[in-house]
């Protein structure tokens, strides 16, 4: 079996909402993910021609917040359950894997040079 990458699972869901989910095996997460991704999304285009709508007839202001916050934090939690996801079906099936997370460190590469590394990998 290959491990499944958080870093991948991340990017994809960075990509394309719930694509992270489908990765990790998980389609039918995934997919409600995209779906609400979508629906959030109809509302916010919807919501921006609310803006400017005649005061006499019907006006949903809220539909462009509402839709603009629905599928951010859909997409948040679509990359950071992908990561967890990549981490915990590796765990489910014995199988180890490359695990990158951000970690700012100084490395002393000697004769007086310094690097910075911004990602630490770990093999689980």
């Amino acid at each position: 079996m290959t491990p499944k990458s958080p870093g991948v699972s991340a990017l994809l869901s960075f990509l394309i909402t719930g694509a992270g989910q489908v990765y990790n095996e998980e389609p039918v997460k995934g997919g409600l993910m995209f779906a609400g991704a979508v629906v959030f999304t109809v509302m916010a285009i919807d919501g921006v021609d609310e803006y400017d709508c005649d005061p006499t007839e019907e006006c949903w202001p809220w539909l462009l917040p509402v839709g603009l916050s629905g599928a951010l934090a859909l997409k948040i939690w679509s990359i950071v359950d992908a990561t967890t996801g990549a981490r915990r079906w590796n765990q489910r099936h014995g199988v180890a894997g490359l695990s990158v997370r951000p970690d700012i460190s100084i490395v002393h590469l000697g004769r007086g040079r310094v690097g910075v590394g911004l990602l630490r990998a770990t093999f689980q």
